[in-house]
């Protein structure tokens, strides 16, 4: 039998239960049971498991060290991936899962292995779709399997992925009597009558997939990290990160949401794609002959409702007019409440309006509102790189504030001479004045990392990384590896104070401040 300690110079793709892990230690347990326990690795937390429950590629020898267990323990061999069945020249159906700069993560259609392919026009795939490949090559390196090859073609087909249907979950009746539908006496909305006719639905909501998100903490929220960095101008950080969502789970909806609309006026047939997939995705809950409401009022129903959404505004801006307002009646029928103003886009529509014509009316009330809304915001001289240091100092000895008369950052020690501050400490209290500014939570310092970390294009540093970040004194270990590559290092400091300011500069806004060029007071 191989010797684990071989096997594990580093971390070795594998499965536990249908979920992909890196195992990272093979140890002995006494449990006769248990007897060899494998320690993986799983979206950043550590894992023990009877190494008899782990499965690893065939032929591989993590493999055939399983198997060797596995036939001591009177167990039938692992069900593996048949990845040796991959062969040049053959025609394979990959499911897209994440598209790189010049790698997609996709799984075998039929066995599920996981494999990177690279091929030209990488970029032209979408998550969720189906990809025909025509293999050049196979290799493994570092336990990964890769594929070069052509994309011949792609198709949606939903069906096919064998993904779980998003949870249903029942939320009592909708009735129309009881929403409101103008003031009395006023004429019943065209396109509300036949819904208003239809009385009362059931109601429900439908489940939502973020991968890596805390429930209890709003600020893990990666769709939420995703919009921030996009509005900022990290347009390649955003795409990243809501890459790895759907590598993780393609039925995070949100994310083929969000994909779609970072590119709908630049590449609206691309846009398109990406949207239906997150359509068909969520109706494999609803069936085909689904008559119920899906309200927005219930938080998990909007990335479905946003994937409608930008699905209708993809096809008006490619001229399926017919189909866009189809789409967007469908949208009131589902959610008559109307949050996201698909009435208003049938209007449009009905008066012969084009989606440019639209967007120009849309984009000059939005500009006018900025205008009235920046104007209300009081401009200061921030020092930009001084508030990027105090949002991310943790240290509890002293405390950071933001004077917004001036725009001076303040550092004041906890047991500090009072003598050397400009203000005494009983004008600090002034919250009409003075703001504390509190560091950000260190999730999104390390969530700083893991995006860094993918757009590593080297795979075997890429691999060195990701095992630094694993468990506690990430931090100091990820420090540690960039030290031994300096242009990597050079890189990670002007990705990582690019996110800095763009953060500041959206702290500053909440504050009802807008940084312009000068020096503050240094009173």
């Amino acid at each position: 039998m191989v010797a684990a300690a071989e096997l594990l110079q580093q971390p070795l793709p594998a499965k536990v239960v249908g979920e992909s892990v890196k195992v990272v230690a093979v140890e002995r347990q006494g449990n006769d049971r248990r007897g060899l326990v494998a320690q993986v690795r799983r979206r950043g937390r550590s894992h023990r498991v009877s190494l008899a429950d782990v499965e690893a590629e065939a032929g591989s020898p993590l493999a055939d060290l399983i198997d060797r267990y596995r036939a001591l323990l009177g167990l039938e061999a692992a069900a593996q991936p048949k990845g040796n069945e991959i062969e040049p020249g053959s025609e394979l159906e990959l499911v897209v899962l994440a598209v790189k700069d010049t790698a997609a993560s996709c799984r075998v259609l039929e066995g599920g292995q996981p494999v990177t392919l690279r091929a030209s026009g990488i970029w032209e795939l979408v998550p969720g779709e189906i990809a025909t490949v025509r293999v050049k090559k196979r290799w493994l390196h570092a336990g990964t399997t890769y594929l070069s090859g052509e994309v011949e073609a792609s198709r949606l087909d939903v069906a096919r992925l064998g993904l779980k249907p998003l949870k249903l979950e029942p939320h009592g009746s909708w009735d129309p009597a009881e929403e409101y539908w103008g003031e009395e006496g006023d004429p019943l909305p065209e396109w509300a009558e036949p819904i208003v006719a239809r009385g009362p639905r059931s109601e429900f909501e439908m489940e939502q997939v973020i991968p890596g998100a805390d429930p209890t903490n709003w600020d893990t929220d990666p769709i939420v990290e995703a919009s921030e960095l996009n509005q900022g101008g990290d347009h390649a950080g955003a795409r990243a990160l809501l890459m790895r969502e759907l590598r993780e789970d393609l039925r995070c909806l949100d994310a083929h949401a969000h994909l779609g609309n970072h590119i709908l006026d630049l590449r609206p047939k691309e846009a398109l794609r990406h949207y239906e997939v997150g359509i068909r995705i969520g109706e494999l809950s609803l069936g085909a002959r689904f008559d119920g409401v899906l309200p927005w009022g219930l938080i998990d129903n909007r990335p479905f409702l946003r994937c409608l959404l930008g699905y209708g505004l993809a096809l008006w801006r490619l001229g399926r007019s017919a189909e866009a307002r189809a789409n967007f009646e469908r949208m009131l029928w589902l959610n008559p409440s109307d949050n996201q103003g698909a009435r208003f886009l049938v209007d449009a529509l009905e008066a012969g309006m084009t989606y440019e014509a639209f967007s120009a009316e849309e984009d000059k009330a939005e500009q006018e509102m900025h205008a009235r809304v920046t104007a209300s915001r009081k401009q200061l001289p921030v020092d930009m790189d001084e508030l990027s240091f105090a949002l991310e100092d943790h240290e509890s000895e002293h405390s950071w504030y933001l004077d917004k008369e001036t725009g001076d950052i303040l550092l004041v020690q906890e047991d500090g001479d009072d003598d050397l501050l400009p203000v005494s400490r009983d004008e600090l209290e002034d919250a009409s004045r003075f703001v504390v500014v509190e560091p950000e939570e260190t999730q999104v310092a390390y969530r700083d990392m893991e995006e860094f970390i993918a757009t590593v294009s080297r795979a075997r540093f890429r691999e060195r990384l990701e095992d630094a970040i694993a468990g506690k004194g990430a931090f100091g270990r990820f420090k540690q590896v960039l030290g031994d590559e300096p242009p990597e290092r050079e890189r990670w400091f002007a990705f990582r104070n690019a996110r800095l300011e763009v953060r500041a500069r959206q702290w500053l806004a909440r504050q009802g401040i807008e940084p312009v060029p000068g020096s503050p007071s240094r009173r």
